[in-house]
């Protein structure tokens, strides 16, 4: 990078940093809102003992079987979807398109609280969707709400756009909790602003990806699999193991064969005896945990990814999961397991038994409602 460039990114950082500190002094000064839920507590009682949460986040591929579906094994579920009717990346979303959410998202509520008391209110959203006033709104009716972030490691703050900025921290201390999933140390940014927060690895959905490895209708047909989109690194650690004699299959944005359904993705799962997957962010090193992360292992494949420290805490490497560092290490790896394909199942097993035991949305969403219901919790 030029020294031009550097001091021109220097300047943008010190910018926009002298923004969120003023930015901070002016919303964030009064502090967290403070709610007893001692009438919340009786009043949820003497109603019933099923709970009822109403899940507010737009489906785009995998969010209906990530973050609604899920629920059900321990609520009665409500699904908000704000795709069905609002598009946050069309071109008139600031001019007047986000307006009319705001108010539609607090006339849904209302009418659902109404019809039949919400427990729990389940975010998927960021100050590009919704505005603090909103958020403060829904506050009033004391129902603990939770939102969940999948993208703040690298857009906690989020672009400034239209005089406010778009991630998850512009909203971050309206609610009682803040899931954060990719990486534990995310949740120090949410102390830093004086917002909850929980670091919750991702998890699998076993109604959709689980796979009896007993009574199998897929053989192990294709040896090495990828899905997903062609960028970054991927494409130059795949083709670099190519040349090395792998053969790897690819599908998604960007490769030759192209994006696949959803059931597409998962008979693929089923039929790889490896499926590969890369943890990096954007076009750099660093790395964060992925859904498939938790979602391959319950096909039963032998899951081969980047070397993660919290990943491998989660799966024990080499038994449950692979790892690779490097380039050299990935080729050997996928010779030795390709070339013995009963160590590459064995380890597809043991991966899938730790996932279903451990690693599930609904275990997830289990803590979730310890975290925010427990009789003692004063928020």
């Amino acid at each position: 990078m030029s020294l031009r460039n550097r001091i021109k990114r220097s300047v943008i950082w010190i910018l926009e940093k002298r923004y969120r500190d003023q930015w901070w002094q002016i919303q964030f000064n009064q502090g967290r809102v403070s709610i007893s839920t001692q009438d919340f507590y009786s009043d949820r009682a003497a109603r019933t003992s099923r709970l009822h949460v109403c899940v507010v986040a737009k489906h785009y591929n995998w969010e209906y079987e990530g973050l609604v579906d899920p629920w059900k094994a321990h609520a009665k579920v409500t699904h908000i979807d704000p795709g069905l009717s609002f598009d946050q990346f069309s071109s008139d979303w600031f001019l007047n398109k986000r307006d009319s959410f705001q108010d539609y998202l607090l006339e849904r509520v209302h009418a659902i609280h109404s019809s039949e008391p919400i427990d729990i209110l389940f975010f998927y959203m960021s100050g590009r969707w919704v505005n603090r006033d909103t958020i403060s709104a829904l506050r009033r009716y004391g129902i603990p709400m939770v939102n969940f972030s999948f993208d703040d490691t690298r857009l906690f703050w989020g672009p400034w756009i239209d005089g406010r900025w778009t991630g998850v921290a512009p909203i971050a201390n309206l609610f009682d909790l803040n899931l954060t999933v990719a990486d534990p140390r995310d949740a120090q940014k949410y102390q830093k602003i004086g917002a909850k927060s929980l670091f919750l690895p991702p998890g699998g959905n076993p109604d959709v990806y689980y796979q009896d490895l007993d009574c199998v209708s897929h053989p192990r047909d294709t040896a090495v699999s990828f899905i997903g989109q062609r960028y970054g690194l991927r494409s130059s650690i795949i083709k670099h193991v190519q040349k090395r004699g792998i053969a790897i299959t690819t599908f998604g944005v960007g490769w030759p064969a192209g994006p696949v359904s959803f059931q597409r993705k998962l008979e693929l799962y089923r039929r790889s005896l490896i499926t590969l997957g890369f943890g990096y962010i954007g076009s750099g090193t660093r790395t964060s945990l992925k859904g498939r992360d938790f979602e391959v292992p319950l096909t039963g494949a032998c899951y081969v990814t980047t070397w993660n420290e919290t990943l491998a805490s989660l799966f024990e490497p080499d038994e449950e999961m692979v790892f690779f560092r490097d380039r050299e290490e990935l080729i050997a790896k996928l010779t030795w397991l390709t070339n013995h394909p009963e160590t590459a199942r064995r380890i597809g097993r043991s991966g899938q038994e730790r996932a279903l035991q451990d690693h599930t949305w609904q275990s997830r969403f289990g803590r979730i409602i310890d975290e925010v219901l427990h009789e003692d919790t004063v928020w």
